[in-house]
Order: C-alpha cells, then structure tokens, then sequence
C-alpha cells in the first residue's frame, strides 16, 4: 500500500530539517510510541496499537537509510513484530522538505511511502507530527 501526505509548518527549511532528524524529538507525534533506544542512525521501539476491541504492541527497529542534506530528503525503514507473536508490520517512509516561502515555513512531503499492515496510524502521526514540529519553531 502506498500513502502520501504534505503539510506545512511555520519555520524555516533548516529548522523544519533538523527538528526532522531529531529522533527523539518526533517519536512523541506518533501516537502510542516509546522510543527505548537511538544511537547513530538506528533505533527501537515499541508501537501500541488499538483497533476497535484488539490491543497490539510491536516491537521493532528501524534506521535512516538516507540522509540528503542538500536536498533535504530523508528515507526511514522500519520493522516490528507483535509482542505476541501474531504479526508483523514494516515500512519505508520517504520524506522530501520543500521551501514554501523564505524564513516562513517549510512544507513535508511524503511521496511513495510503503507500509504493511497498521497503515491508519499514519495519517493522525503524520498530523501530530505537524503540530509538533510547529511548537518546535
């Protein structure tokens, strides 16, 4: 399945940029992430998810597989397993920041994203991650 998602946030490319690769930073936006560890361009974590009656919890790791300052584009996969067995999930996000306006604002585009299984998380994390990248700037 692929999804894709834009927003614009009230800073600056560079800000919007940094604030972007601050992992710990964003875990918070995704709803029912704990970030348990980072270091160097990998990390793990633990997902709730809640589906009607079914609770899941994945655990997984992901990385960044690219970082192009220059270009300012970014791509994220990712891979879980429930905690209990049952399933998993995985995916790769690729994120491209384009200048909207000088010193205004920045816009996060994420074309041609790849997800298995819990992709209805993804439009309300992407949303969080908006309003948190705006008290950020």
């Amino acid at each position: 399945m692929q999804l894709e998602n834009s927003f614009v946030v009230p800073a600056d490319i560079e800000t919007a940029w940094q604030t972007l690769l601050d992992v710990e930073a964003v875990a918070p936006c995704m709803p029912g992430a704990t970030l348990t560890s980072f270091e160097g361009d990998e990390f793990t974590a633990a997902v709730k998810v809640k589906l009607g009656p079914v609770t899941m919890t994945y655990n997984g790791q992901g990385r960044f597989v690219s970082k192009d300052e220059e270009n300012h584009t970014l791509v994220i996969e990712g891979s879980g397993k429930d905690s209990r067995g049952g399933g998993t999930a995985k995916g790769q996000v690729t994120a491209v920041l384009v200048a909207e306006a000088p010193d205004q604002a920045a816009a996060l585009a994420e074309p041609g994203r790849d997800y298995v299984l819990d992709h209805y998380t993804w439009p309300a994390t992407l949303d969080r991650m908006a309003l948190g990248l705006e008290d950020m700037a």
